[in-house]
């Protein structure tokens, strides 16, 4: 393999001494190193996309986009790893392996058995299989062996043709020409030379000689670039070259292109170690010698005298001699130079420019006739040159403009010094200035290019679009009509001009010949217009070849649609005129598109637009567009390729369904529902205060009834006959002179009175308290009745105290005073009452039991006499109204149908003070 590249090399280099002024011819190769999965490549073939796809012999086949091999091999899926055709049908590749034929689509293989196949045909739209034994058609799903002829159908097929309504069919040994490939009535024998015309087409493209031998095939593609196909070292691509490429002259590796300098019509070059000289005839080292200095820049005066600065050791004068030798001087400190570092030399009419490294400028008055200074200026801090880190110096509309380090221009004009400091309002080092008509273009490390107005240099500047460059780094510039050349770290841009505005940009690189992407901070235009770069290592001509290179408009392929995570072909979508319906859910989209450019694969550069909304030019062609609102949507992407060739949009359309929450049925039953909802709900609060409000008139006429019905029972308790009984009797104590009886009464109606005036005040009152009322009534009474009868009061209060159980007032005092006035009336029994308190769980019982004459009979006596207890049915609506589980209760007790009494029994809630 490295015997063949050295014969190339040297063919390129023959091709390239000879062809100096003319098209530069190249071929780049592509091999394992590149991604190539072998180097024996027997067959190729391009897609309906653009791809490239290379059969070998062994490795399978390679897909290629220009820049990068995707391989395909046994491991994933191919039937066999050793390819002999390949044919492109529609959206389907065709494989021709030795173990039959295998159709690539849609990503996936399928495989077709059939003995090995040497070549794919397709005639009439009909697919034909060369093979081993005999032509097999392929129909469909499966492949069918061709009845022609015993001696054809037995043979190793190595071609098959249409020619002249005629097949032509060679195997390996012979030739044929059939009328048919099914039921043929004409076969003939043919030598294999009439058939070299119609199996040997040849592309117009010379294969060089140190290729032939390994050449398997040459293929063109759409682009009409060559592809050399070879046996050894993989693929050879032909290429137009802009540029030539110089790093070696006379055995000397040339570095850093520090100087360029026209000399007449020679070009004069430095890498800081010799001076190279280019005439009309070769490249050569001047003088004959290397340099005992460091040079960094080349000038001449009118007399054709070199003048050379140096690292640290000034300047170093070849005076040109009749004889055309040169005599050497050196100006340095000794002899007055101010400075021995030297950057940059200007020589015009009288004067010489020195630019030093960090002593800032100096301006020498020269007799050019008698080779004397009179006088030196300095140009530094003292007298304007604010900053002495001069970075490039250039005569300019007879000014001397300068740029430095930190980021300020400025120009010297008639001994005075005019400086913009950081004129690009930022830290950056501006490395490179170039003009135009109006406008001053600076270059910058890092930050890009920027454009000033000459004639407003306090006007703010502006930055060129970063998408115009391919590095921000700027290096050099240079004019040449209407284009702007930009040197940079990654090769060149140049940029055409129109109106001192950009109109595009192109990139040149290593696919361009341009093999030394870095460039240097020099370059130049000669007497003859052309164009000269320096480098990192060597210097590059640039000749015009955009009017050779076959610009084709470019296609662009949507090549893979995902709606969230699912290829948008696994989809059951529905389509309505060509717009794909997605649920809400379906919000997620991601789209991949592609380009093919084989001859500047780098500088292909894609846009998109969105319902109108368009984006920048990049080189991503791969879009996610997350949490889409609900609409319809059309997208179009093109693709942009070298010399501004454009491709035709491709769309996808697509609406995506709101969510059920988002529908306007759904609102208004959302409107409706809610309404009704509103109103349900304003109605049960309207209800709802309602019932609050009767709850609460309802409450306040129960407390106004209840306090009315305490209200009467405490004017019933004390009725006037009672009391006028009471005074009676202690009037008549009081006559008899029963003086303790007299006081004991008095005493016990006092007591009874205090508890029914203290009582009345209150709502509640203790169990003691009611008590105590009880027995001073109970008392008087027993004292006051005709009817004798004695009482006895229980309690059952667990541990409760009697002072802290809370009742109603005066609840009592009635169904005594019924037993005692009505019970005992007319009965011959012993008369007693027996009144009894007991907690029951969370309520109060209490129950008043007497021995009288019953609840009946007491009952008819009322009526036979029209007295109505009035007292006893207050009572009876206090307890009822005290809570919906008070209760009471009157029913006689009996025995043997005997009466025995009557017993009152109620219940309330049981109340405490703590």
């Amino acid at each position: 393999m490295n015997f063949y590249k050295n014969r190339l090399l040297l063919f390129y280099s023959l091709l390239i001494s000879t062809l100096s002024f003319s098209q530069v011819t190249d071929l780049k190769n592509y091999s394992i190193n590149q991604g190539l999965p072998n180097s024996n490549v027997v067959d190729a073939a391009q897609d309906t996309q653009g791809y490239l796809w290379f059969a070998t012999q062994g490795g399978g086949i390679a897909q290629f986009d220009g820049i990068t091999f995707k391989v395909f091999n046994e491991e994933n899926g191919l039937q066999s790893n050793f390819i002999n055709s390949l044919l492109t049908k529609k959206d389907s590749l065709f494989i021709g392996t030795n173990e039959g034929m295998s159709i690539y689509n849609n990503q996936a293989f399928r495989h077709f058995k059939s003995p090995k196949v040497n070549k794919l045909t397709s005639i009439k739209d009909k697919l034909y299989l060369a093979t081993e034994k005999g032509i097999y058609q392929f129909k469909k799903n499966y492949t069918i062996p061709l009845q022609i002829n015993i001696k054809i159908d037995n043979s190793n097929i190595s071609n098959i043709s249409y020619w002249n309504a005629h097949y032509w069919i060679e195997t390996t040994t012979d030739a044929w020409k059939v009328n048919a490939l099914k039921n043929p009535t004409s076969i003939v024998r043919v030598s294999k030379n009439e058939l070299s015309q119609i199996f040997k087409y040849q592309p117009n493209f010379k294969v060089p000689n140190s290729l032939k031998n390994i050449t398997n095939k040459v293929f063109r593609d759409r682009q009409n670039n060559h592809w050399i196909l070879t046996s050894r070292n993989g693929i050879y691509k032909s290429m137009v070259n802009s540029f030539v490429h110089y790093s070696n002259i006379e055995n000397y590796n040339v570095g850093e292109i520090k100087s360029i300098h026209l000399l007449n019509t020679n070009l004069l070059f430095t890498d800081g170690n010799a001076i190279y000289k280019k005439d009309s005839i070769s490249f050569q080292l001047f003088n004959s010698q290397k340099l005992p200095f460091k040079a960094t820049s080349i000038a001449s005066d009118k007399s054709d005298n070199l003048w050379l600065g140096s690292e640290n050791k000034g300047v170093f004068i070849y005076r040109k001699q009749v004889d055309s030798t040169y005599s050497v001087e050196n100006f340095n400190t000794e002899n007055g130079l101010p400075s021995n570092q030297i950057q940059h030399i200007i020589i015009n009419e009288n004067h010489i420019w020195l630019t030093t490294k960090n002593s800032g400028i100096l301006k020498l008055d020269y007799d050019f006739e008698n080779n004397s200074i009179s006088n030196i200026h300095r140009f530094n801090r003292s007298n304007g040159l604010k900053d002495t880190q001069i970075t490039n110096t250039i005569f300019h509309d007879n000014k001397i403009w300068y740029t430095t380090k930190n980021g300020a221009l400025g120009y010297i004009e008639n001994n005075s010094v005019v400086q913009y400091a950081n004129i690009l309002k930022q830290q950056s080092t501006i490395t490179a200035l170039a003009f135009t008509k109006n406008n001053v273009f600076l270059g910058t490390q890092g930050k890009g290019l920027w454009k000033v107005s000459t004639e407003n240099l306090n006007s703010s500047p502006k930055r060129i679009d970063r998408s115009y460059l391919t590095s921000q780094n700027i290096r050099q510039l240079l004019i040449d009509e209407n284009n702007l050349w930009v040197g940079t770290d990654r090769g060149l841009d140049k940029l055409s001009l129109q109106n001192n505005k950009i109109i595009k940009s192109t990139h040149y690189n290593a696919n361009d010949g341009f093999t030394n992407v870095e460039t240097s901070f020099v370059a130049i235009k000669d007497s003859q217009n052309t164009l000269w770069f320096g480098t990192n290592s060597g210097i590059a001509k640039y000749i015009p070849t955009e009017n050779k290179v076959n610009i084709t408009k470019p296609t662009i392929n949507i090549e893979e649609i995902r709606i969230g995570l699912l290829n948008l072909d696994s989809l059951a979508l529905v389509k309505i005129k060509d717009v794909y319906q997605l649920k809400p859910s379906q919000n997620n989209v991601s789209i991949q598109f592609k380009t093919i450019d084989f001859n500047y694969p780098e500088r292909i550069q894609y846009q998109w637009e969105l319902n109108g909304v368009k984006s920048k030019w990049s080189t991503n062609n791969t879009l996610n567009f997350a949490n889409l609102q609900s609409g319809n949507y059309t997208l179009k992407v093109r693709s942009k390729i070298s010399h501004n060739q454009m491709s035709n949009p491709k769309t996808f359309s697509f609406f995506i369904d709101k969510p059920l929450f988002e529908k306007a049925w759904f609102l208004w039953g959302i409107s409706i529902a809610g309404l009704f909802i509103i109103l349900s709900f304003t109605s049960l609060y309207v209800s709802g205060i309602k019932k609050k409000n009767k709850e609460k008139i309802d409450k306040l006429t129960l407390e106004k009834e209840l306090n009315s019905l305490e209200q009467k029972a405490l004017q019933l308790q004390m009725n006037p006959h009672f009391i006028f009984n009471v005074l009676n009797d202690i009037k008549a104590l009081g006559n008899k002179g029963k003086s303790e009886e007299l006081n004991s009464t008095i005493s016990k109606f006092a007591g009874l009175l205090r508890s029914v005036l203290q009582n009345s005040r209150k709502k509640e009152i203790s169990l003691s308290e009611e008590i105590q009322a009880i027995t001073h009534y109970l008392d008087l009474e027993k004292q006051l009745s005709s009817n004798p009868f004695s009482y006895t009061i229980k309690t059952d209060t667990n541990t409760i105290d009697l002072e802290e159980i809370l009742i109603p007032p005066m609840m009592i005092q009635p169904f005594i005073e019924n037993s005692i006035k009505h019970g005992f009336k007319g009965n011959d029994k012993e008369n007693k009452v027996t009144i009894s308190f007991k907690i029951n769980g969370s309520n109060l019982s209490c129950s008043i039991t007497d021995t009288g004459i019953g609840f009946v009979q007491s009952q008819r006596l009322k009526t036979n006499t029209n007295h109505k207890s009035v007292a006893l049915q207050v009572t009876k609506e206090r307890i009822k109204n005290l809570s919906k589980y008070s209760y009471i209760e009157i029913k006689e007790l009996t025995e043997n149908n005997l009466v025995l009494g009557t017993k009152v029994e109620f219940q309330i809630p049981l109340k405490t003070d703590y």
